[in-house]
């Protein structure tokens, strides 16, 4: 899935991010490109180059592209990823505490950046 008013991301590697995040929670649904189906998860806080997304989803591997649809302040976002990480959770404690995946935005709108500014 790709978005429309494509930008790319400058890629921040190799060391923690530079730049601040919001810790605003919001629904969302992800998937992988040219593969059925879609899973749930929640924003754990965002920015402009990344998402925390919790899920207990998390058979993928790092690298792995896909896609992330959510809702931040009534406005729809598409966005077009890589998986940076994983934190996986034993199903013993699923309960209290959720499986993570970091996104690493590729593509995103305009608008979506100036969410930060």
């Amino acid at each position: 899935m790709s978005c429309q008013s494509e930008k790319p991301v400058k890629q921040v590697r190799g060391h923690q991010r530079q730049m601040p995040r919001s810790k605003e929670r919001s629904l969302l649904t992800f998937g992988f490109p040219g593969i059925e189906g879609q899973h749930k998860g929640f924003s754990k806080d965002m920015g402009p180059t990344g998402i925390h997304v919790g899920t207990n989803f998390v058979k993928v591997k790092v690298g792995q592209l896909l896609w992330v649809k959510l809702e931040v302040e009534g406005k729809p976002f598409e966005i077009d990823g890589e998986v940076a990480w994983i934190k996986k959770v034993p199903r013993e404690i699923q309960g209290v505490e959720r499986g993570s995946i970091g996104v690493r935005i590729l593509r995103a709108s305009e608008d979506w950046f100036s969410l930060f500014m």
